[in-house]
């Protein structure tokens, strides 16, 4: 299957100029997604760190993505942080909470309601864990609710594509056809070595077999989405020359790190504690210029690449050991794809 990435006829000025041709803007809006790993004991000093990089990222489409590693959070302090986050301020902010959700009270579920909260709840699919389906039916109240809760589905090696399929109707069933997206297990917060993901062919095998089985209920789509945004827009934005799609991570242990895809693998950037001391438009500069000089020049975007200027790189492999081909190959071959089908269908076209 990837053979089928690296040996075409296209040329790579046909590759280079794909966002241009198919009418792709210079302006087009940066993207950050903007990830905190929750704590109880840091949730003050971390909604201040998060409005300082709010209001850095003002001109940017922002989403906000909370992760619990447990249930074990209080729902009045969550509250109290994206309220602190979300009065006064002038762009739209989506809000995702990502982890098992603790109490069914119906006030919390109304007031989970009222802020139209997108809740991700992680399930991890793999040979050596077993589903526990009686915890999973605890979605079910939510989603009766009127809350949207996606499953969030982490898949590892050595799963055949129909049992993944028939997982994921199970899901459905579930959840009301809330929805599910789809990731390799390293990008779960609780990853571990135990769960490895699975091989590129076997993971592009599974995609292929999902979305022909469920083309309206997966909310990612991922890569999908991003890489037809990126084959019209272009990969780098041009005003900054630093990837349009980028992600923040607010870690546990007080330090701020940047990653393309993966939160897992993210690299380090400032303390909160210098954030604190720095006005947004400050953050913005070395944010911009960190990107520039370690983060852009560490990922696996080399010069050889023809897809350089449409995919904008991905997470460093030379840093992180954990399957650093997987992102690289599985968009590699969907670029392709898109490449051939638009070559098609100019022949076609010249044709009549």
């Amino acid at each position: 299957m990837t053979d089928a990435v690296t040996k075409s006829s296209l040329t790579n000025n046909e590759v280079n100029t794909i966002h241009s041709e198919s009418g792709g803007s210079a302006s087009s809006q940066q993207c950050i997604n903007l990830y905190l790993d929750w704590t109880e004991s840091g949730e003050h000093a971390a909604a201040a760190v998060m409005a300082l990089l709010l209001d850095a990222f003002a001109s940017c489409k922002t989403l906000l993505r909370i992760r619990f590693s447990s249930g074990a959070y209080s729902w009045n302090d969550l509250f109290s942080f994206t309220d602190i986050l979300c009065s006064n301020r002038k762009q739209s902010l989506r809000l995702d909470l990502e982890g098992p959700v603790s109490e069914f009270r119906e006030t919390t579920l109304q007031r989970i309601f009222e802020r139209r909260f997108l809740i991700r709840w992680p399930i991890t699919f793999s040979k050596s864990t077993p589903i526990d389906w009686d915890s999973l039916h605890a979605i079910r109240p939510i989603t009766e609710y009127g809350i949207p809760v996606i499953a969030n589905t982490y898949i590892g090696a050595g799963l055949a594509p129909d049992a993944v399929v028939s997982n994921i109707e199970e899901l459905l069933s579930i959840n009301l056809s809330s929805g599910f997206a789809l990731y390799p297990c390293s990008y779960n917060i609780n990853s571990h070595e135990s769960h490895v993901s699975p091989s590129v062919r076997s993971w592009l095998e599974l995609l292929v077999a999902v979305y022909k089985r469920f083309p309206h209920f997966d909310i990612n789509f991922d890569p999908l989405l991003e890489l037809v945004d990126l084959s019209v827009s272009g990969g780098i934005t041009q005003q900054y020359g630093i990837p349009r799609y980028m992600g923040v991570r607010v870690c546990p242990d007080s330090s701020v790190s940047l990653f393309r895809q993966n939160p897992n693998k993210s690299i380090p950037w400032l303390k909160r504690d210098s954030i604190m001391n720095m006005t947004a438009q400050e953050i913005w500069d070395n944010f911009v210029l960190h990107v520039k000089n370690r983060l852009y020049n560490d990922s696996r975007v080399d010069a050889q690449c023809r897809f350089q200027g449409v995919c904008g790189g991905i997470d460093s492999a030379c840093v992180h050991k954990m399957e650093p081909e997987l992102e690289c190959e599985t968009r590699c071959f969907f670029l392709e794809s898109f490449l051939a089908q638009k070559q098609i269908i100019a022949n076609r076209n010249n044709d009549v």
